[in-house]
């Protein structure tokens, strides 16, 4: 069985090592990813595991981009509502009587 390997580049400064490896997490039953900090670039070594055609290859590689945005903008969400997520939490620990549960 072959293996193909392909390079994909990312700006750091759009985004994070974390958000990249959240990505490759969901593709880990298709391909491995070997990471590498170069310059403002995060490089990502991608392995397909088994046989496969140029198309799924291509196909697969756009869903590996599509799900980085997708980790990305997941991680900006959380940051943008998580003082709303705190007071709703907080908000709900109030309103149980927690000295009532022996």
């Amino acid at each position: 069985m072959s293996k193909t390997t392909t390079t994909l580049t990312f700006d750091e400064r759009v985004y994070s090592v974390e958000t990249i490896q959240k990505a490759a997490y969901r593709f880990i039953n298709k391909l491995s990813v070997d990471f590498e900090l170069k310059d403002k670039s995060i490089l990502c070594r991608i392995t397909f595991d088994g046989d496969h055609t140029e198309l799924h290859l291509k196909k697969v590689e756009a869903d590996f981009k599509k799900e980085v945005l997708d980790q990305h903008l997941r991680q900006l969400i959380s940051k943008e509502t998580e003082t709303v997520r705190n007071l709703i939490l907080s908000a709900t620990f109030l309103n149980t009587d927690l000295q009532q549960i022996e």
